[in-house]
């Protein structure tokens, strides 16, 4: 004769692997001590998964990989800054304006208005000599550099005086 004494632990296990409140055992994923307090308690409890209560980076850092003013979870997983996301990654496709910006980092933050590559010539900052992709190779009226061609006749904000030398035209 079998006993059926394990069937209530079996059930008991079979509510805990869904998160029940109330089965005496604390999920992190669905559970904390303000939602369920007879399985997670009410105090912090450092390792559970919840950052609250007055737990800290320095008290319980595997609660708490960052500070913060509010009570959070802590996937498993992120006992630390870098795994929490608390570290700037370029190429995460998350622009963090505390490092990153157009410059540094162009595939997260996009890319900066009036950078050689953009397929648009500045004037103020390029020209066919310091960026040809953008303004191309030949000479640009009108983008301070008297070159290939131009003339105080043909390009006169270019080129105010005639030279035999390639020069930039100073900003008046």
């Amino acid at each position: 004769m079998e006993t059926d004494a394990p069937a209530p632990e079996l059930a008991r296990q079979e509510k805990a692997l869904c998160g029940s409140c109330g089965d005496f055992i604390c999920d992190p994923a669905t559970e904390n001590p303000f939602n369920c307090p007879q399985d997670c308690g009410g105090g912090p409890t450092c390792g559970d998964s919840v950052c609250c209560d007055g737990e800290t980076p320095s008290s319980c850092p595997q609660d708490c990989p960052y500070l913060s003013d509010f009570c959070y979870v802590t996937p498993l997983g992120f006992a630390s800054k870098s795994a929490a996301g608390l570290c700037a990654v370029c190429g995460d496709s998350y622009c963090d304006p505390s490092a990153e910006n157009s410059y540094n980092c162009p595939q997260d933050c996009g890319s900066p208005a009036g950078y050689c590559g953009d397929s648009v010539c500045d004037p103020s900052t390029e020209n066919a000599f310091n960026c040809p992709r953008d303004c191309g190779g030949g000479p640009v009226c009108g983008d301070s550099v008297c070159c290939d061609g131009e003339t105080p006749s043909s390009c006169p904000q270019d080129c105010p005086y005639l030279s035999d030398f390639c020069y930039v035209t100073p900003a008046y």
